[in-house]
């Protein structure tokens, strides 16, 4: 491919089947993808609501593969949130999302996933989870996406799902060139990746949260080597 840059995109927190699923939103992006050679995607968790009656989930997880079957080749892995671990854990082991990634050929992971990008003969990396907390200010947020760095080498992404806001953090990093004995410089950025979620019915209107943030991130690879994010 010649393209100047590819951009990967993080998707989270659609909860497809709730009556909270922003529609318009989401299949605006899946149309974007669809018709963006260069724009590839991964699922962050919470994807498939969860649903109590069996029957019901089972529909919703069709018409959500239905839905996403046109870009099924462009999304690079998923991994379970809380919606899908709270359907397995209630329908004896079944988990709609794991079921459509299957039917549809997508790596599925029920933990973190760490990713690297091989594109123009230069690697980019990822570190992926969906991710708990229950602050509300950005600082206590932003404190749980970067829990990571505690035991990680250098990574260009990290992307934390959940927290359903838009927050992005840049962190220079020293790293050492074992090959040229020298001591460079790394960019490493941190996102919190927003969702499809509406506000309004929500717990978070009902107990005066302000609304969730909508849409996501992208993650530029340049053809270069460089590497940045964007709204």
């Amino acid at each position: 491919y010649e393209w100047r840059r590819v951009k990967i995109i993080p998707i989270s927190d659609v909860v497809f089947g709730s009556f909270l699923h922003d529609a318009p939103l989401f299949d605006e992006y899946i149309n974007w993808i669809a018709r963006s050679p260069q724009v590839l995607a991964f699922f962050n968790g919470d994807i498939i609501a969860y649903q109590r009656d069996i029957e019901s989930l089972v529909e919703t997880m069709e018409r959500f593969e239905h839905k996403i079957s046109r870009i099924a080749h462009k999304i690079l892995w998923a991994q379970q949130g809380d919606e899908e671990r709270r359907s397995k854990r209630v329908h004896e082991g079944f988990d709609p999302l794991d079921v459509t990634c299957n039917d549809l050929g997508i790596p599925y992971f029920e933990e973190p996933v760490y990713a690297d990008i091989l594109w123009a003969k230069n690697i980019f990396s990822f570190y992926c989870f969906h991710g708990f907390t229950g602050a509300q200010t950005k600082g206590g947020k932003v404190n749980a996406a970067l829990r990571p760095l505690d035991f990680q080498e250098h990574t260009m992404f990290i992307v934390m799902s959940h927290a359903q806001d838009s927050i992005t953090k840049e962190k220079i990093r020293i790293c050492r060139d074992t090959i040229n004995f020298d001591l460079i410089e790394k960019g490493q950025h941190t996102i919190i990746n927003p969702g499809f979620s509406q506000y309004f019915g929500s717990e978070k209107a009902r107990k005066g949260y302000p609304p969730p943030s909508r849409g996501t991130v992208s993650c530029n690879l340049e053809r270069s080597g460089e590497y940045s994010i964007s709204a």
